[in-house]
């Protein structure tokens, strides 16, 4: 069964206004299709944030227009995705099939940036604002149960911020024995080799392009469940007590691949490794810290630590003894998330932090809102009067970087400058712009070639 088509009917016909709350006889044999076929799916729904914007054009068939490009994007991802039901304000609900979970979550994140493509209306290019949530549907489970789900997803990710993408997990409703049973597989994976693993993302300038850095990303592949998120694999860390384990597995893993890039990492690279505040309040953390980079001879300066602002904001002595200790020992510090709780410049003036990361909420709609690039630039000015560096999360396509740039951001994350990938494929990414490095530096080598 292809692309979009369920119903007949070509993408963006009348045909796909359908319900949003039953799934249909032709939904249903896709989905078991699929599973017979050991394919792994997930239901998501799409919201369009910036539609009444849009609607507000010249044009009056804008809000369609976009729409139609829309379900021609998903159309374009042939039997990968399945139009299931739309919404008159732009929403979409989805099937999307993968071989695994986690090529499964790597096509929704593709299929985010197939939604967002801008759209030509007459002489306007419009950016489609769109948020995503996501339920991995696993065989036998209600198919109406996992559309709620998927759609308290969403609700939960518009809750995060325009432009988000959240994942459901499965139990994660209130229900005790689910969360004693996931507790106890996290304790398990902890000692494990091969369920927990790291994807890097790279950290570009925003001006020339080259890779300044990585984040390290959690990657937890549940042998029953699937691939979990990272918030929740945290959140039963922190609620059960294997914070600090996790903690240190993580940091054990960034800092060991961190040895084998040594040799090829660009000048000022810096790996970023979120830390929990739970973490920074255990006595010995920075020893630990420290003897991990002695034992796998990193220089700190390579290591850069993200606290979110929530914890940076606390001011508690055994946090800042913990951000001060590590600032002498030479390691970076960071915030994360900045502009999403009660910022104060007094307190980042206080504190020893060097890099401060722009939460995407405050950058999703600057190529497409007045008032929110008006709210990124002046979080630029406030953030220049500090000696840190100022790099912003989200980065989806070439307007926000060009615009970011200008307005006085040094660096950016996000899709459109690097998804996250695996350490080996990250590695050669590393060795090509050595290469190219390399190349660049030896302009004699290129006048004799011309010369012969």
């Amino acid at each position: 069964m292809s692309g979009v088509a369920s119903a007949g009917s070509e993408p963006g016909s009348a045909g796909h206004e359908r319900g949003e709350t039953s799934i249909s006889c032709a939904d249903t044999a896709f989905l078991i299709a699929s599973h017979a076929t050991g394919l792994s799916v997930a239901l998501v729904a799409t919201s369009l944030d910036n539609a009444s914007e849009i609607a507000e054009l010249a044009d009056p068939h804008a809000l369609e227009l976009v729409g139609q490009q829309q379900q021609l994007q998903v159309h374009c991802m042939g039997t990968q995705a399945h139009l299931v039901s739309t919404t008159s304000a732009g929403g979409l609900m989805l099937a999307v099939t993968a071989r695994d979970e986690i090529a499964l979550m790597d096509l929704v994140a593709e299929l985010a940036d197939r939604l967002r493509t801008p759209v030509e209306i007459g002489d306007e290019r419009v950016w489609p604002l769109v948020t995503l949530g996501a339920r991995a549907c696993f065989p036998g489970e209600s198919l109406e149960s996992v559309t709620r789900q998927a759609r308290a997803a969403l609700t939960q990710a518009r809750a995060a911020g325009p432009g988000t993408t959240h994942w459901c997990q499965p139990g994660s409703e209130d229900d005790a024995p689910v969360r004693m049973t996931l507790i106890n597989d996290l304790a398990v994976a902890i000692a494990d080799t091969h369920q927990l693993r790291l994807h890097y993302q790279p950290l570009r300038d925003l001006q020339t392009g080259e890779i300044v850095g990585a984040e390290a990303l959690l990657r937890w592949k549940h042998p029953g469940r699937g691939p979990q998120t990272a918030s929740s694999t945290v959140g039963t860390a922190e609620r059960s007590g294997l914070i600090g384990r996790l903690g240190q597995k993580v940091l054990e893993m960034s800092v060991r691949q961190l040895g084998a890039w040594k040799p090829i990492v660009p000048a000022g690279f810096r790996l970023h490794v979120n830390v929990s505040p739970m973490e920074l309040s255990v006595p010995g953390y920075v020893d630990q810290v420290e003897a991990l980079l002695r034992e796998h001879d990193v220089p700190p300066q390579l290591l850069l630590l993200e606290i979110t602002e929530t914890t940076a904001m606390t001011g508690r002595a055994d946090t800042l003894k913990s951000l001060h200790r590590l600032t002498d020992l030479g390691v970076g510090l960071g915030i994360d998330d900045f502009g999403t709780g009660y910022s104060s410049i007094a307190y980042l003036r206080d504190l020893p932090v060097d890099t401060v990361k722009v939460d995407r909420s405050l950058i999703s709609g600057v190529a497409t809102s007045v008032r929110d690039y008006a709210m990124a630039s002046a979080v630029a000015r406030l953030l220049s009067v500090m000696p840190v560096r100022v790099l912003a999360e989200g980065v989806e396509n070439a307007e926000q970087q060009k615009l970011l740039r200008a307005v006085g951001y040094h660096y950016g994350q996000g899709y459109h400058l690097g998804r996250p990938v695996a350490g080996d494929r990250f590695t050669s990414t590393l060795i090509r712009n050595t290469s190219a490095r390399q190349e660049l530096s030896r302009p004699w080598q290129h006048a004799q070639h011309w010369s012969a």
